[in-house]
């Protein structure tokens, strides 16, 4: 398959620089939501009510992200990985900037969804972009390499926020910076081609070449739900479902859970995220060498129990020394659960229909996600319950990956072509 693999470490360059400037807007909410909820009233009178309205935010971004995967996925597989890339974050920067000028959390409302429509959208171009152009025998580590640079964007949200404060004493101005470094991955795609596999398949489909499917530009989610792609499609659900749920909750909360209810300093709060983050990044490069050596199941096996581990641990300690190890191990450990789920979903699909499977499995998971990752914990802490309770939560919800992972294929070295939604 060497000549679907020609370009790809210019087009794997491009997509990482927009995987670092994705998670440094998308990390800056969880940052500025702890301090909003401590030293302001601009989400509501008291911490409680505060961080009711945070929830309610966070979901409306993960809503965002959901409709924005659903929608943009069409465009993915009809228009082209790159053309929707360059879409997505445009309307991701916009949320961005949006969200810098609010006069409130009334009017910040609709720029969270913006930018979580934006978000979401942009996975629906970038992973299948990734995924059918790197060779085979590195595709789980490419995929976790770029998933680092996610990472790398959340380490310098999480420094650059208490710095951006303290310069400006002015919140807004991280949403600036945010805004103004997405437009460099937007230049940066007009100079690399588009994905050669998803060219050609079109092109055969077209020509009658493929028989028995539809052409990208007639492909519909009903599809999915054919005999041969409709199990693919729940376990891929399911399996996203679970990540969104941990994951926000994971990202959102936890500054929260260490400014407002640990009491440690803002800027300490960041340097804990930054270094959690630093670790993602050491997980995300093992655990997906890893699961191309040894298969993506058995390393989604071993990161949930290591996950629900720490996370009932974060819970119930309080010491700040044993409490950044924690977190520490917790940023390596979710990153295994991440790439298993990011590769078995993407994976899964066959290419005519990788993008719309991919986005919609992403999207409903999400959908889901929203109310457990975002209301339901603003709601209960609104009405007494701590932080630490709702850590414990999200790490009973991460055993759920057992079962689902075990009723899937194994993906590992195979070619795309090899797997062909068998799930």
């Amino acid at each position: 398959m060497a000549e679907y693999t020609q370009f790809w470490k210019r087009i794997y360059a491009v997509n990482w620089i927009a995987g670092v400037t994705d998670f440094f807007t998308l990390n800056i909410w969880p940052m500025i939501m702890a301090y909003l909820i401590r030293e302001t009233t601009f989400l509501g009178p008291d911490p409680r009510s505060a961080a009711a309205t945070g929830g309610l935010l966070i979901s409306l971004f993960a809503l965002g992200n959901a409709i924005g995967g659903i929608i943009m996925a069409y465009p993915a597989d009809r228009w082209g990985r790159k053309r929707t890339l360059q879409c997505t974050i445009g309307i991701y920067t916009l949320g961005a900037f949006l969200t810098g000028i609010s006069p409130s959390w009334i009017v910040m409302a609709p720029a969270r969804f913006i930018e979580g429509f934006g978000n979401g959208g942009e996975d629906c171009g970038r992973v299948p972009y990734i995924m059918e152009t790197v060779p085979a025998k590195i595709r789980g580590f490419a995929l976790g390499l770029m998933q680092a640079s996610q990472t790398v964007g959340a380490v310098l949200a999480s420094l650059s926020a208490p710095l951006i404060l303290a310069t400006w004493a002015d919140w807004r101005y991280v949403w600036f910076v945010g805004a103004l470094a997405s437009l460099i991955p937007i230049i940066l795609l007009f100079f690399v081609p588009e994905s050669r596999r998803w060219m050609e398949t079109a092109q055969a489909v077209k020509e009658g070449k493929i028989k028995n499917v539809h052409a990208p530009s007639k492909v519909t989610y009903v599809e999915l739900f054919k005999r041969e792609l409709r199990r693919t499609t729940v376990l891929a659900i399911l399996l996203q479902l679970v990540l969104n749920t941990v994951s926000w909750g994971y990202t959102f909360w936890m500054p929260t859970l260490l400014f407002v209810e640990r009491k440690i300093s803002y800027e300490m709060a960041g340097i804990f995220m930054a270094l959690s983050n630093v670790t993602c990044i050491i997980g995300l490069l093992s655990w997906s060498r890893l699961s191309d050596v040894i298969g993506r199941k058995k390393i989604l096996y071993a990161s949930t129990l290591l996950t629900t581990l720490i996370l009932i641990l974060i819970s119930v300690v309080y010491d700040p020394t044993t409490l950044l190890a924690l977190v520490l191990l917790g940023g390596f450990c979710m990153m295994g659960t991440g790439n298993a789920v990011y590769s078995l979903a993407s994976e899964w699909f066959p290419t005519r229909v990788r993008a719309t499977g991919w986005g919609f499995s992403l999207s409903v998971g999400r959908i889901a996600s929203t109310v457990c990752a975002g209301v339901v914990p603003g709601l209960v802490a609104s009405l007494g319950a701590s932080i630490s309770q709702i850590f414990m939560a999200f790490g009973v919800c991460v055993l759920a990956f057992i079962p689902i992972g075990y009723a899937g294929v194994e993906t590992a070295k195979k070619e795309l072509e090899e797997i062909s939604g068998a799930a």
